[in-house]
């Protein structure tokens, strides 16, 4: 980290069901190990977690085995020790840039089987500035460029460019102002089918993501630091026109709708078809940006709560009687 490259934060499988993100993830270590590496490597710190649910991908099942629980739901109580783990090496690394990959249902109806190679979501929160979701966007962007250079299809998450879960990883690491990507391929329950094109998929990906980091580093450094300073901001001074979303509704943006190609896995033949793009950015329920919160000491809960803010990075102190 002293050494002043912008780090990226590399990590998939968080569902050991979803294997061709932690390939992926391999091919991605592989690329870096040669001339890619030589080049990219000058400006960026890369380190990689291909597995964050060993357990998991071990059994091919989608939770962590020893507690059942689902870690890219668990960003928030963080009851199962992968999820600590992860978040004590984001804050030691402090990454400007996080790639997250995964797969989807995959299914055998022709609802699921007309989405695209690669499935893209950036994190953003109704708090993050405007230039920060508009960066987001710009990258994904780029990604969908790439995508079409290799003949690969491509469409948003769910046609939705952020999600208003906090519990969700793209969610909290933008409400640290963490740049964060997640990537979906095709790929739960649908065995080896298509194996390398889903592996190839999370690479090319992930690949222009980095091409941008290396291009633009300096950039996105500033951007990332700006915007952790905006949400400190935020908490420093009791501000009621500071709000934090409890609940979020969705708004249609058509600057961003996207005409994209999809094709049927099982004729393979495509078609294009029109993805009409909301966001989740209108406040249905929220309240005041706390800026500090006062705990009972003493409490037989004191201990846990004490032991969940440090994954968090939550600073605290006890006050004299």
């Amino acid at each position: 980290k002293a050494n002043g490259k912008l780090n990226v934060q590399y990590q998939a499988q968080v569902h050991g069901n979803e294997p061709a993100g932690g390939e992926g993830a391999l091919a991605m270590v592989k690329k870096l190990s040669g001339s890619y590496g030589d080049k990219v490597l000058q400006n960026l710190n890369v380190y990689v977690i291909p597995r964050l649910n060993p357990d998991g991908s071990q059994r091919n099942k989608r939770t962590v085995t020893a507690t059942n629980m689902d870690m890219n739901r668990d960003y928030l109580l963080m009851k199962s020790v992968e999820t600590k783990n992860a978040q004590y090496i984001a804050q030691i690394f402090e990454p400007t840039l996080m790639i997250d990959s995964h797969e989807y249902n995959a299914g055998t109806d022709l609802s699921t089987d007309l989405f695209g190679d690669v499935l893209i979501s950036p994190g953003f929160h109704t708090f993050n500035t405007d230039q920060f979701r508009e960066t987001s966007i710009a990258m994904t962007q780029g990604v969908f460029d790439a995508m079409a250079e290799q003949n690969l299809t491509y469409t948003y998450y769910s046609s939705d460019l952020n999600s208003k879960s906090a519990y969700i990883g793209r969610n909290y690491a933008s409400s640290k102002g963490v740049l964060f990507f997640l990537l979906e391929t095709r790929g739960i329950d649908y065995g080896s089918n298509v194996y390398g094109r889903r592996v190839v998929s999370h690479l090319v990906s992930a690949t222009q993501l980095m091409d941008y980091a290396y291009e633009n580093h300096q950039q996105l450094m500033d951007l990332v630091a700006q915007e952790q300073a905006h949400i400190v901001e935020m908490g420093t001074t009791y501000d009621t026109s500071n709000k934090i979303a409890l609940s979020t509704t969705t708004s249609k943006h058509p600057e961003y709708n996207l005409s994209v190609t999809k094709f049927y896995t099982d004729t393979g033949k495509s078609f294009t078809s029109t993805v009409a793009v909301t966001i989740y950015d209108v406040l249905s329920r929220s309240r005041v940006a706390p800026t500090a919160y006062v705990i009972p000491a003493g409490e037989n809960w004191n201990d846990a709560i004490l032991e969940l803010m440090d994954p968090h990075g939550i600073s605290y102190t006890k006050i004299p009687a």
